[in-house]
């Protein structure tokens, strides 16, 4: 049977290159093929090869071999990778790398950093996780107990007999009626005066009764005047008791004596 092989066609999906692992390598692995004897895995490389990779500069050192200058690590990474069948670099801190498609340990420049192509560890699986616990059914309700029988209520006990009402205390004593007030008398009449004791005659050889002594008109026009000033005062401070009373008549009395007198003179 014939194999044929199928080439792709422009409508064919390119699948992407696996990924590169890098690892840095042993201290005591270095680069190796300095002088006349080259690192083995430059055999291959020739000036055309380096237009696989057109970013760096692309050159043979007589020393070392081939190499790329004015490229970072992660360019030198991209650049070996595509030579094809990278397999480790060496790379110096003046932005140049020496790659090789075979691994060699050496002892050539140990001041570079060298890296290897390692196989990549993909991390497992993560585990499926156990589908959920089918949920159990509920369980069927639980009836609730039946109430508890009702018990039949016993006999009345009987009472016992009750004691007789208690009598009624008796009425306090009413308070005696009040005594009825003594008969008032009556408003006795005052006594009579008495009448005025008569003149005693006068006695045998007594000398004659004098006329009374009339003081003069002079004398009465100033008791006179004394007299209406005492009464003034008294009614302008209006004294309303029986002394001031007797006071105001007295004074008028006397006041009308003395009017009598001076009418007389």
């Amino acid at each position: 049977a014939q194999l044929k092989i199928r080439m792709p066609n422009a409508n064919t999906p390119l699948l992407a290159p696996p990924p590169t692992c890098w690892a840095t390598a042993a201290p005591d692995n270095h680069w190796c093929g300095s002088g006349s004897a080259n690192h083995p895995g430059q055999a291959g490389y020739s000036q055309a090869t380096g237009k696989l990779y057109p970013n760096g500069i692309w050159k043979y050192n007589p020393t070392y071999g081939w190499r790329f200058c004015n490229l970072n690590l992660n360019q030198c990474k991209q650049a070996c990778v595509a030579l094809g069948g990278c397999a480790e670099l060496s790379f110096s801190s003046s932005r140049c790398c020496f790659p090789a498609a075979s691994q060699c340990k050496g002892s050539d420049r140990p001041q570079d950093q060298k890296l290897v192509v390692v196989p990549c560890r993909h991390p497992p699986p993560p585990v499926p996780r156990p589908p959920p616990p089918v949920p159990r059914p509920p369980p069927p309700p639980v009836p609730p107990p039946p109430p508890p029988p009702v018990p039949y209520p016993p006999p009345p006990v009987p009472c016992p007999p009750c004691p007789p009402p208690p009598m009624p205390s008796p009425p306090p004593p009413s308070p005696p009626p009040p005594s009825p007030p003594p008969p008032s008398s009556p408003p006795q009449p005052p006594p009579p005066r008495p009448p005025p004791p008569l003149p005693s005659p006068p006695p045998p050889n007594a000398p004659p009764l004098r006329p009374p002594q009339i003081p003069p008109r002079a004398d009465v026009k100033a008791i006179l005047e004394q007299a209406f000033t005492v009464l003034r005062e008294i009614v302008n401070k209006q004294i309303r008791n029986p002394l001031s009373i007797g006071a105001i008549v007295g004074t008028g009395a006397t006041i009308a004596v003395l009017v009598s007198c001076l009418l007389v003179m």
